[in-house]
Order: C-alpha cells, then structure tokens, then sequence
C-alpha cells in the first residue's frame, strides 16, 4: 500500500500476560506510511512484545511522529521486548521523530527504540525512559539501538532513566547502542543514567559502539 495515514488511535489494555507474541501495532509492506499520534498503552505479555512493528516499509518519505508507547511489561525470560521496532527495506527513507517510549520492564533484553536497516533513518527529538531489565542474568536494556541502515542520524534524543541493575553482561544497560550499518551520525543528544546496581559486575554506558559503523 502506498501513502497510508494512520493517526490519532488509542491501543491499551492488552495481552494479559500472553505467552505468544504480541504485536498491538503492526505494518508491513508499506510505502511512505504516516503514522502520527497514536497510543500503545497498558500491554503485559510473558514473549516477545514488538508495541510498535515496522518492517518492509520502502519509499522515500515514510514518518513515525509523535506515538507514545508507555507501560509494557513482560514476563518472558527468552523473548525480546521492543517500544518501536523499525526494520524497512534497505533502500527506505525514514523520519522517526517526537516519540515518546516510556515504562518498560522486562526479564530479558529490552529495547526502546529499534532500527535495523534502510538508506537513511532520521532519528530526533524523541524521549526514551524508565527502559528496564529486572531480571539477574545476562541481558540488557537498551534505550535507542541501531544494529543496520546506511545512514542513521540521531539527534537532539533525550534518553534516561535506562538500568539494568542486576544484569552480568557488560554493559547491561546501554542508552545508545550502535553496533551496526554504516553510517551513524549522532549529536546534541541527552542522556541520564543513575541507578544502584545489585552486583557488583554491573556496568553501564551511555553510548556503546561495536567496530561497525563509523561514526
């Protein structure tokens, strides 16, 4: 589909602690998709949690704008928790910007913002906090993560409040992650992290990056 508007709904009070996957907003092969303004709100599931999935988005001009997503919490120790998920087609152009992701918990790895790939992701002025592990293995909570994309500009976020307290991996909690595609190009971006950890290997970084991209 081609140039679909999708704003101003409310998705809440959903899954009751499900142990299949959960997807309360989901678009898939899409082009330049606008959409703006929508809650996700109140979702507990005990798998994976996708609150906000794109995926195979193409085009030049697509737009995530403005969406809250607040209160998701998981159960699952083997499945992954996501506020936005983003993997478009790799030649997709895309603008993700003044969301807000809020009021994550999670027992296994916990991502607030996801992007995985596309020519070019426009990243900024979004709020991402209160993004935890609480489980005391080895995973971790993510604020904003880029694994792909050829050219990701992140900017002018506001991320904290990220914390993994008990986690062993080093480090558990990571407010930016970039550890692929390559390209990123990040600036005037804020970040707070201050939490008490319960182990005394925990570590904690606010941007953590693999040898891929360049930044």
């Amino acid at each position: 589909d081609v140039n679909n508007f999708v704003n101003s709904n409310i998705i809440q009070n959903i899954g009751s602690n499900l142990a299949t996957a959960i997807y309360p907003f989901y678009a898939t092969y899409q082009s330049d998709l606008i959409v703006s303004d929508n809650v996700v709100n109140n979702v507990t599931g005990a798998s994976s949690i996708y609150s906000m999935y794109f995926s195979s988005l193409y085009g030049s001009n697509n737009i995530i704008s403005g969406n809250i997503v607040s209160n998701i919490t998981g159960t699952a120790t083997s499945s992954t928790m996501y506020g936005i998920y983003h993997s478009p087609n790799s030649g997709a152009t895309t603008e993700i910007s003044g969301n807000s992701i809020y009021g994550l918990d999670h027992k296994y790895n916990v991502y607030g913002l996801y992007v995985s790939a596309g020519t070019a992701n426009n990243i900024f002025r979004n709020k991402i906090y209160n993004v935890a592990y609480t489980g005391t293995s080895s995973y971790i909570a993510y604020g904003l993560s880029s694994s792909g994309g050829t050219t990701n500009n992140i900017y002018n976020n506001f991320v904290y409040d990220i914390k993994a307290p008990a986690s062993t991996t080093s480090p558990g909690t990571r407010a930016f992650n970039l550890n692929g595609g390559t390209t990123a190009n990040v600036f005037y971006n804020t970040v707070y992290i201050d939490y008490v950890s319960t182990v005394a290997s925990n570590q904690s970084a606010a941007l953590y990056v693999t040898t891929s991209p360049t930044t």
